[in-house]
């Protein structure tokens, strides 16, 4: 996890000092800031442990088409069996796991599959050359290699431009809303999401210019556990997790309420039916969450407290829990 690579922090705590939280300052403030989000001060520097960057990464995108929905769901689902299979060379560090989204475009009446793959050891990739052919040998193996694909990218580009490729993918408008959960890697689960995402769609069909996406990233234990403690709540799983959030925009604040409360409601259904069948997780990535929702709960019960006694420690008068704008707050007073 990348907040586990924090080495210290500077903040300004809401009495106007300036102290430092690394494991031997203020260690228990060092742990909440990884993700505790903004309700201890204002972070004004931090230090994060680096390593040697290549001159390019590999990355590919592709779409493919709706009606190959189920076999692009179930290359996604394989491809984290096969990283956690133990078996030569399924698992490799150098790899992402594959982004994978489904978008349903009002103005067209179609749904479309995305995905994003990267690969961090460009030397692989046949001498570094741009052919939209040459996939790593890694991903050349993974199930989603056999999926027909178009407008397909794969190229070696720096960080920076491939964080641009990806962006001059996204759309934006004038409205958007997010909302996130997260389940159990299953893929009985996975299709059942495709399901109920496509169950709201009638909802939403009227609206112009809207792109109703739920993205599916899946997260590995090998990675969780890595580097120092933080307060996600997560440190004790073992298997994979599939975090699906919602990215959706549209044009126009009449159709707000139309298209937040299918979000809500498809995050519902999905939530009750992962629920049902025992692949539920209660972690909530906060990047997505929407302003209904409360990630920190999610942190688990210990972790909630540990947040809240660290609070009134840095911050004894609640500043940044009423006087703060924005983010998840600690409902102290409903849970101290």
């Amino acid at each position: 996890m990348i907040c586990n690579n924090v080495i210290s922090y500077q903040v300004v705590l809401a009495d106007g000092s300036i102290v430092t939280a690394s494991a031997d300052e203020n260690a228990d403030l060092w742990r909440s800031l990884k993700g505790g989000g903004n309700n201890f001060g204002v972070v004004s520097q931090f230090t994060l442990r680096s390593f040697p960057a290549p001159k390019h990464i590999w990355t590919g995108t592709f779409a493919t088409p709706g009606f190959l929905s189920t076999r692009a769901i179930t290359a996604f689902y394989e491809h984290g069996e096969r990283a956690m299979s133990g078996k030569p060379g399924m698992f490799d560090e150098h790899a992402s796991t594959p982004i994978l989204s489904l978008s349903y475009i009002t103005n067209l009446g179609i749904k479309m599959h995305f995905c994003h793959m990267v690969y961090t050891k460009p030397s692989d990739n046949n001498n570094n050359n741009n052919n939209n052919n040459d996939w790593p040998e890694y991903w050349k193996k993974s199930p989603l290699h056999s999926l027909w694909r178009f407008q397909n990218t794969s190229k070696n580009e720096s960080l920076h431009d491939s964080v641009m490729t990806l962006g001059s993918l996204s759309v934006t408008d004038d409205r958007n809303a997010f909302g996130t959960t997260t389940i159990k890697s299953d893929l009985a689960t996975l299709l059942a999401v495709r399901q109920i995402f496509s169950d709201a769609t009638p909802s939403i069909k009227h609206v112009k210019n809207c792109m109703f996406i739920y993205i599916t990233q899946m997260v590995l234990p090998q990675w969780i556990n890595k580097g120092d403690p933080n307060v996600l709540g997560l440190e004790e799983c073992q298997e994979p997790l599939v975090i699906i959030s919602f990215a959706v925009n549209w044009g126009t604040a009449e159709d707000d309420e139309a298209v937040t409360g299918a979000v809500r409601r498809t995050i519902s259904r999905i939530e009750e039916f992962a629920a049902a069948n025992g692949t539920d997780h209660p972690y909530r990535f906060s990047n997505y969450a929407a302003e209904w929702q409360n990630p920190l709960q999610g942190y688990g019960k210990n972790n909630l407290r540990f947040l809240q006694d660290v609070s009134k420690k840095y911050d004894p008068e609640g500043l940044f829990q009423t006087g703060c704008l924005g983010g998840f707050k600690l409902d102290i007073g409903q849970n101290s």
